[in-house]
């Protein structure tokens, strides 16, 4: 891409900021060029936030009928997996998927509800409970 094709369509995701784009100068040399946006580009991570949301939508949902526990929503609201979650505190990704379960769950000691409190940096109730500000709403 060349420094004058390099996009300006003042992305609002960006909040007045820009980002740094790197294109061919005239003398054919990469130069680092500031971007406001590009618009291909905000309806992209648009839709994936839309997906995102979706996603956390479901498990919420799921959580609320008793079919997962409410792990899984915290997970799910930091975009991770059991494996990586597990591999973060040091768990085998097997205890993880079995704490995704509300009778598991709900017996779990207090060192261990901790921990996982200490990753996400909540409070106990926080991690037992659904939150009542949702992002899709």
């Amino acid at each position: 891409m060349k420094v004058k094709d390099v996009p300006q369509d003042q992305n609002e995701s960006y909040e007045g900021h820009s980002k740094i784009r790197y294109a061919k100068s005239e003398d054919g040399s990469i130069v680092k060029v500031k971007s406001s946006g590009w618009k291909v580009e905000e309806d992209a991570t648009s839709l994936a936030w839309d997906d995102i949301h979706e996603n956390l939508k479901s498990v919420y949902f799921k959580v609320e009928a008793n079919e997962l526990s409410p792990l899984a929503y915290r997970m799910e609201e930091a975009l991770l997996t059991a494996d990586l979650l597990a591999q973060n505190l040091g768990y085998w990704t097997f205890t993880v998927k079995r704490h995704l379960k509300p009778k598991v769950f709900n017996g779990l000691n207090e060192k261990k509800l901790m921990k996982y409190c200490d990753y996400f940096e909540i409070t106990l109730e926080e991690l037992k409970t659904l939150p009542k500000d949702l992002p899709w709403k």
